[in-house]
């Protein structure tokens, strides 16, 4: 059983900003009347100034190799198929029952603080009045792999079967032995 990080969360900003508007109007204009305020016109324009009310939504969903912490998006297709929960007990039984259950070694904590620090994205604002980060999940699967080994007249090769998608993993084959 090889292991995998699933991480996602949500990052929300809410924010203003001042705004200065260019708005063209015929070569002939020379002043624009708005809402009981005159804007002079210069160059075939003039300029409107105005606060805008932001709202930023981020979601991000991103997968990682358990055991060398690299990120795997191929992972994902693993998340479509229906999974078992099952607990430290039964991942020892499991392993009592002979299945190799490989431990993660990537810490989570670490993973994480890179899933929430790449969801924090720069934002041009004048006031802030909300910023938010959600973690949604961080749950570690494993994937079932089935490995073979053959070894016919000196030479050795080992094939890995991937459990849930039934296609050969990997295939390796040793050179001849001396």
């Amino acid at each position: 059983l090889q292991p995998f990080f699933r991480i996602g969360c949500t990052a929300t900003m809410t924010y203003e900003r001042h705004k200065e508007y260019r708005v063209a109007v015929d070569a002939n204009v020379t002043r624009v009347e708005i809402d009981g305020k005159t804007h002079d016109v210069s160059g075939g324009a003039f300029t409107l100034t105005g606060t805008e009310t932001c709202h930023d939504e981020i979601h991000r969903e991103v997968y990682y190799d358990a055991i060398s912490g690299s990120p795997d998006p191929s992972a994902a297709q693993y998340v479509q198929h229906e999974a078992k929960i099952i607990d430290a007990a039964g991942l020892a039984k499991a392993a009592a029952d002979g299945a190799v259950v490989v431990p993660p070694t990537a810490k989570a904590s670490m993973l994480v603080r890179d899933v929430l620090a790449s969801s924090i994205e720069r934002i041009e604002a004048d006031k802030v009045l909300e910023e938010k980060l959600s973690l949604h999940h961080i749950d570690l699967y494993y994937r079932p792999v089935y490995a073979f080994r053959y070894r016919w007249q000196g030479k050795e090769a080992v094939v890995e079967f991937d459990g849930v998608t039934v296609h050969i993993h990997d295939q390796q084959c040793a050179a001849e032995k001396r």
